[in-house]
């Protein structure tokens, strides 16, 4: 996407944004991870004797498994295994299985924080925020997705006027996702051909014996095996792009865990065009923030050996947001707020036209006064 459409604006968003979107339905990762040992107790196998359930730790361990058997046969057994758990994930993570009640107003509430031509890099395989934005009327995965995906826009019940992505934002998967398909092979870009894009509940996609049913996502490892080949490596490369020219980063319900080394490669490329000049960090306590800043300072000191860990963003300003306390997302709005904004109006009404942009721009293209 050219800069003029771009806010300066990045978003890295965890499963503690999808839990808080979708009122506590969807789990965060110590919970996901409780519940994938229990529906896999074959898993229990590659537990470390003496210590906790590791979910990274255990599925690097299966990962290693299948590409190391040499054996036809066992090989696909442990294949199938595999597909079982991203299977579980698509039923566990549908978007339908959330009481509508619960979702009430959250665009609302995205739209107090959002602005045109933001970058949400996501973890998450869940496809909830697409739904509240495409619903509101404010996002469109046609180019919504970035330059990483082919949309088929002749599919049955693609809606002609949802075609263009009105306010430039864009949602990059870096794990994947529940609605992606594996990539065409000659174009390495990943596929949705499916309308209205597996907002549909899981019931309605083909069974995991079916070839291409199986969902695209990256399970939490240490190896991350990405399954997409030049897919994923696209949508990094225009996830490393948005953030290396921000001037404000945003990480919400991220933790930046060990075994996401190429998340802190990414991290690290901040600001590497442009000068990084404010860091909003939400997650559930202070010491849970303070862990966040530590690690992202600790990058820093790596990637600029001269400059100690706690000298690093002197000029740099840090907003900590604890989720755990009421109002924390007005709260996140309010800051934002205070801070310059890109005005990417003019650009929106060229695409949209005056009178169909008005009333989105009034909403969502705030300025300081």
């Amino acid at each position: 996407m050219s800069n003029e459409y771009k806010s300066g604006r990045v978003f890295i968003l965890g499963a503690g944004f999808s839990n808080y979107l979708s009122d506590g339905h969807f789990p965060v990762m110590k919970t996901l991870n409780t519940e994938i040992q229990s529906e896999f107790p074959w898993l229990k196998k590659y537990k470390s004797n003496g210590l906790d359930f590791d979910i990274e730790q255990t599925l690097t361990y299966l990962e290693l498994d299948i590409v190391q058997e040499k054996n036809k046969r066992t090989k696909k057994a442990l294949e199938k295994k595999k597909d079982a758990i991203i299977k579980f994930l698509t039923q566990r993570l549908d978007t339908k299985s959330i009481p509508e009640e619960r979702l009430k107003g959250k665009a609302t509430q995205c739209m107090t924080f959002l602005q045109p031509g933001d970058y949400l890099l996501t973890f998450n395989w869940d496809c909830l925020l697409e739904k509240i934005l495409w619903e509101a009327g404010i996002w469109s995965p046609y180019d919504g997705y970035g330059y990483s995906l082919n949309m088929n826009q002749n599919s049955s019940g693609y809606p002609a006027n949802k075609k263009v992505n009105p306010l430039f934002i864009t949602i990059l998967k870096l794990h994947g996702s529940l609605n992606f398909t594996k990539p065409d092979y000659l174009s390495g870009h990943f596929n949705i051909s499916q309308f209205p894009i597996n907002f549909i509940s899981s019931d309605e996609r083909n069974t995991p014996e079916d070839s291409g049913s199986i969902s695209s996502v990256t399970l939490p490892t240490y190896i991350k095996m990405f399954d997409g080949g030049e897919g994923y490596f696209r949508i990094w490369k225009e996830a490393m792009e948005a953030i290396s020219s921000a001037e404000v980063l945003c990480i919400i319900g991220y933790s930046l865990p060990l075994a996401d080394s190429m998340a802190r490669f990414l991290i690290a490329n901040g600001g590497s065009k442009a000068p990084l000049k404010r860091v909003a960090i939400v997650n559930w306590s202070l010491e849970d923030c303070l862990s966040v800043q530590e690690k992202i300072q600790g990058l820093a000191e790596l990637k600029y050996k001269n400059i100690p860990s706690e000298e690093f963003g002197e000029d740099v300003e840090w907003y900590l947001i604890e989720a755990s306390k009421e109002g924390a997302f007005a709260k996140l709005a309010e800051t934002l707020l205070k801070w310059p904004l890109k005005d990417l109006s003019k650009s929106i009404a060229q695409r949209l036209g005056f009178h169909k942009s008005l009333q989105i721009v009034n909403i969502l293209n705030r300025k300081n006064k």
